[in-house]
């Protein structure tokens, strides 16, 4: 059966886009020492996809360019870009890409994105759950959404260090274990409540992780939400953009991945709130390793057709892959 992994991680080793980023990425730095293969778009990654059944991986680079000056940063994503469509051209038929956009340059930004889309084959946008001290919905960076949309590429929501004040900490617990779920379902909710996919109702968005937590509190959260305009309780909704319910969008707009969640009872969870029509293969490889993610899923108690709409069929219906 056909196997499409929407989460897998590459570094290059030029690349130095964030404090440490010299120490940690260049050859030999502590993140490529760790996790081998980050820098491989190539043969290591293909004996690991093949060993595990894994027939296509969209790579995305596994952090931003946030913390670099706008000026560089314009620079920087046209290398790590062009780096990824170059590695990609050797095996097309096995590897897809996502952009790495300058997200503080709107105009480049734009730019840079229709540039992956049209020139390189990319097929979205891995963007993250904060940008230093911004978030995704706000009004400057609607440009960049409003061309995915009008380009019909989708967007990988991914974590990273979270800027809550309680969970800038140095506890990594506290930091990775619980703060990325939570600094991640932040940006989704605010860009829901900002009415983003209301005013682009073909924008679609991918988190990791299961749904980052979003389907154990997915019923409280529909059952609290407001629409605007709402008759029953006009006073309270008269100031609310959104035109339907949190979970409403989940149906329409809103997919989640494996990556990194190995529990048996939250992909239960997953399946039974979201449907398994909104769940995408995801190995977040090289952090993890493909082998026990596949081993898991042939475990965890699918259907034949439960299997194949996870692994292939919903990457073919909703996102044009295959």
């Amino acid at each position: 059966m056909k196997k499409i992994d929407f989460e897998a991680h590459y570094y290059t080793p030029f690349f130095q886009g964030y404090e440490g980023g010299d120490r940690l990425t260049k050859p030999g730095g502590t993140i490529l020492k760790l996790f081998s293969g980050l820098d491989d778009v190539g043969e290591q990654r293909l004996r690991e996809m093949d060993a595990n059944g894994v027939d296509m991986q969209i790579v995305s680079l596994s952090a931003g360019l946030e913390l670099m000056p706008p000026a560089e940063s314009v620079e920087m994503a046209r290398r790590v870009n062009d780096w990824l469509a170059e590695s990609i051209a050797k095996h097309p038929d096995r590897f897809r890409g996502f952009a790495q956009l300058p997200v503080f340059d709107t105009e480049a930004a734009v730019r840079e994105l229709e540039r992956c889309v049209r020139e390189l084959g990319f097929v979205g946008w891995n963007t993250f759950s904060n940008f230093g001290g911004a978030r995704l919905d706000e009004p400057r960076f609607y440009p960049i959404l409003e061309k995915a949309h009008e380009l019909g590429v989708f967007l990988y929501l991914h974590p990273t260090a979270p800027k809550i004040p309680d969970m800038q900490s140095e506890d990594i617990d506290l930091q990775l274990g619980m703060g990325f779920h939570f600094d991640t379902c932040i940006t989704l909710m605010k860009l829901i409540i900002g009415g983003v996919f209301d005013r682009l109702p073909g924008l679609k968005v991918i988190l990791g992780h299961l749904g980052e937590g979003w389907p154990f509190i997915f019923d409280r959260l529909n059952s609290k939400s407001l629409v605007a305009n709402d008759p029953l309780v006009p006073e309270l909704s008269k100031n609310v953009v959104k035109k339907k319910r949190c979970g409403d969008y989940w149906r329409t707009n809103i997919w989640c991945t494996t990556s990194g969640n190995l529990s048996a009872p939250s992909f239960r969870c997953a399946k039974e709130v979201l449907g398994i029509e909104h769940l995408l293969l995801g190995t977040d490889y090289p952090y993890e390793r493909m082998g026990p993610m596949m081993e898991f899923l042939d475990g965890v108690g699918m259907t034949e057709e439960e299997r194949g709409r996870l692994f292939h069929k919903n990457a073919e219906k909703f996102f044009g892959l295959g």
